[in-house]
């Protein structure tokens, strides 16, 4: 507990020289005559920093993905962004995806404070992404209904992506944006970042690298030992997220193991011979039927698909819808002046007196008084 109290306060301190960094670079520079940097850092990477920016005559704001040709720690950061560009001038000329991406707007170069050249990705501001809701309303932020809608929205959105022959292979919660309405419904999930987004030929499945691509807590088990990204990969990259968000410590967060190598192979381990039964316990409803398929059945099949397979879409779509509906109606049949159990925590929660929310900060789930996760 120590050792994650530790973890905690440096992954916090480095994370906060980064956003002064970036703040100190980049806020208030104007470039491209309609854009200025916000004092407002979303994000921060190996590859780059994201910040909100206003448009010129416009109450729209976007978001600027900063590449700063001299600090990126990428060999060619040129290249890997003139890639994603690219991705997404493919992908935006399938009109079934448009319900799903965020708008590219521009490319543009800038000099910044310290008069380092930068190139700048201009895109639409599609709302905050499931990390930073995580990191600001706490461990329990989300209910089991709403990351099944989560899974309704975004599992079309990859079959869509998938039909284009792309995969993400960086499915994780700060890359998945939504919005709420005044209720607190979910009407927009988005996917973003594809920054190591590539082609997938089904017929010709590329060499084994060396190194794998995406983020080692998320990613699937196979993407660690340098097998290429597949649309059963990014499902099974999706479904860790969800079950990461429900609350649940994954079994592979948090090892304590200096070797980056060796820690890598034994997180990949972990994922493979991880039991999904006790992995999907807080997703999957306590009482099943014969007839109902359970998300720990779905991640198994999933995670043994070959490179050229793809997963089992409706068999999600059904999963999710279904188990909503359950849900529903388990809520539908307590009596009004009941207690009822938050799905995820199982904390005693009165019902609410109105069911609009009073306030900004009810836009969001409310946090429920229980301490923050531990960080890897």
């Amino acid at each position: 507990m120590q050792h994650q109290k530790i973890d905690n306060a440096k992954e916090r301190t480095y994370k906060k020289a980064r956003h002064e960094d970036a703040l100190a670079s980049y806020a208030n520079i104007e470039f491209g005559q309609l854009y200025t940097i916000k004092n407002k850092v979303l994000g921060t990477g190996s590859f780059g920093v994201a910040m909100l920016c206003d448009v010129k005559n416009s109450q729209d704001l976007c978001v600027v993905k900063i590449v700063n040709l001299k600090t990126s720690k990428h060999k060619n950061p040129e290249k890997i962004l003139e890639k994603e560009v690219n991705i997404y001038k493919d992908l935006c000329k399938h009109e079934r995806l448009d319900s799903y991406l965020v708008k590219m707007y521009r490319l543009a170069k800038f000099e910044s404070q310290k008069q380092e050249l930068c190139h700048a990705l201009v895109m639409e501001y599609a709302g905050k992404d499931l990390d930073k809701i995580l990191e600001a309303r706490g461990e329990y932020a989300f209910s089991r209904s709403q990351l099944l809608k989560i899974g309704i929205e975004l599992v079309p959105a990859l079959k869509e992506l998938h039909a284009c022959n792309i995969v993400h292979r960086d499915i994780k919660p700060c890359n998945i944006t939504l919005r709420l309405s005044k209720k607190r419904n979910i009407f927009q999930v988005r996917l973003i970042d594809y920054g190591l987004a590539c082609k997938w030929d089904p017929r010709n499945e590329p060499k084994r690298q060396s190194r794998g691509a995406g983020t080692p807590r998320f990613c699937a088990w196979r993407q660690h030992f340098g097998y290429a990204g597949s649309p059963a990969r990014d499902v099974e990259a999706f479904i860790y997220t969800l079950i990461y968000l429900s609350g649940k410590k994954l079994p592979w967060h948090g090892l304590k193991i200096s070797d980056l190598r060796r820690k890598t192979r034994t997180i990949a381990y972990t994922k493979r011979d991880a039991d999904t039964r006790v992995l999907c316990a807080t997703l999957d409803p306590d009482v099943q039927t014969k007839d109902h398929v359970t998300l720990a059945q779905l991640l198994e099949e999933t995670r043994v698909l070959k490179y050229s397979k793809l997963p089992d879409y409706d068999k999600f779509n059904t999963y999710f819808k279904t188990s909503l509906d359950q849900l529903h109606h388990e809520f539908d049949s307590l009596s009004s002046n009941s207690l009822s159990s938050c799905p995820i925590s199982g904390k005693k929660l009165v019902k609410r007196k109105s069911s609009s929310p009073t306030s900004q900060e009810e836009e969001y789930p409310r946090k429920p008084h229980t301490k923050k996760r531990s960080g890897s």
